[in-house]
């Protein structure tokens, strides 16, 4: 007697609540990788003296009364309280730089560059400048472009001041912090999410290919949005310095002038390389922080004109 064949019962699949264990580890994986880009990009605000070990001079020169009068003033037309805990400092750099908020326990730091140190021909001539290992010749033209350029004077000051404090007021720090952190917990949920859907892929390759690309894609979807963002809070930065007065906006427009001016003067000097960095005009082809030179000074002399017509006028 033949016996009867059995049909085969499926295999329930086992239930979890939260997903496979795979999951749940990616889960706890992304949150963890999210908390601590917030920690990287936050803990330089909530404890900002810490960026003085990373950019201040070695040998930090002795800041200008004239220069604190500027801040003070700067803070009070702006409405910033508690402007007298904050603190600044001369970077060893050529850019400004701001860290932290009025609000927080640690306060605020501005790092000025050392280049707004030099108000005058002779302390530009005892930076001793070099170019390829020589030493500028200022009796040169490029020299005495170089001298027009470099030599900045009080509304210069104002204008970097008020530019960097506007960054501190309008809590710039925040999305600075929150963006990059949101940005990748959305691209690690997006990896999860995929994977199950996956399932049906014939190798692990494929699946580990779509996972790359999707992170790929993001990353360069950030990377993008990214540049974006910041060079939209440079712009409202400068249009809310622009703003203060008269004075500030003249200084910006002149100091943004004479940065492009020294652009002009390195694209001459260091030949190839400077012309591949620097346009005809003096901009910045490679900061992707920052808007280009001349689009920034088109936005203050158009601030200038709508805002202090009449004081021309009235000159």
């Amino acid at each position: 007697m033949k016996s009867r064949k059995e049909p085969l019962k499926a295999i329930p699949r086992p239930q979890y609540s939260q997903g496979p264990p795979t999951f749940r580890r990616a889960k706890i994986a992304s949150i963890i990788g999210t908390a601590t880009v917030i920690a990287f990009h936050t803990v330089p605000h909530l404890f900002p003296q810490m960026n003085m070990t990373v950019f201040a001079m070695k040998s930090q020169p002795e800041i200008p009364d004239d220069y604190w009068m500027i801040y003070k003033d700067t803070c009070q037309k702006m409405h910033i309280e508690n402007s007298n805990e904050g603190l600044v400092f001369i970077t060893s750099g050529f850019n400004t730089i701001s860290a932290g908020s009025f609000d927080l326990p640690n306060k605020a730091i501005i790092g000025l560059p050392r280049s707004l140190l030099i108000d005058s021909p002779e302390k530009l001539r005892e930076t001793k400048i070099s170019f390829n290992d020589n030493l500028v010749d200022w009796t040169s033209k490029a020299g005495k472009s170089l001298e027009k350029a470099l030599v900045v004077n009080k509304d210069h000051v104002a204008f970097a001041i008020a530019h960097e404090l506007a960054h501190i007021k309008r809590y710039d720090f925040v999305w600075r912090c929150l963006f990059p952190a949101d940005w990748f917990y959305g691209t690690c949920r997006g990896i999860i999410w995929l994977l199950p859907r996956a399932r049906n892929a014939p190798t692990r390759g494929l699946k580990a290919l779509l996972a790359s690309l999707l992170a790929g894609c993001s990353a360069y979807l950030y990377y993008e949005t990214n540049k974006i963002v910041k060079k939209r809070s440079e712009i409202q930065a400068d249009e809310e310095a622009a703003k203060l007065g008269l004075q500030y906006c003249n200084g910006g427009i002149s100091y943004l002038k004479s940065k492009m001016r020294v652009n002009r003067v390195i694209r001459h000097m260091t030949g190839v390389s400077g012309s591949q960095r620097y346009t005809a005009e003096g901009d910045d082809l490679y900061n992707e922080s920052h808007p280009l030179l001349s689009d920034r000074i088109k936005l203050l002399e158009k601030v200038k004109r709508e805002k202090f017509s009449d004081s021309l006028l009235a000159k």
